[in-house]
């Protein structure tokens, strides 16, 4: 289980942005899980749901998020 809560400042990703004059709360929310196949391979995989605002390393407005990939272990 994954949360993460924030209170979003005024931004200005880009030169030409607008600033919005709001400041609000956002959230983040999911479950994930992995499933080691062996001594050496694990799958991952989580479902998340996200409002509007800025989270870091996730580039998306609002809705769900679905993450699937492996990881190597040695």
């Amino acid at each position: 289980m994954t949360g993460t809560l924030w209170y979003q400042p005024k931004m200005q990703l880009h030169a030409n942005d607008q600033i919005e004059d709001k400041n609000y709360w956002g959230g983040l929310v999911g479950i994930g899980n992995k499933f080691k196949l062996g001594n050496l391979i694990s799958l991952n995989a989580s479902i998340l749901y996200k409002n509007a605002g800025f989270v870091e390393g996730v580039v998306t407005n609002s809705g769900f998020i679905v993450r699937a990939g492996f990881s190597l272990h040695y």
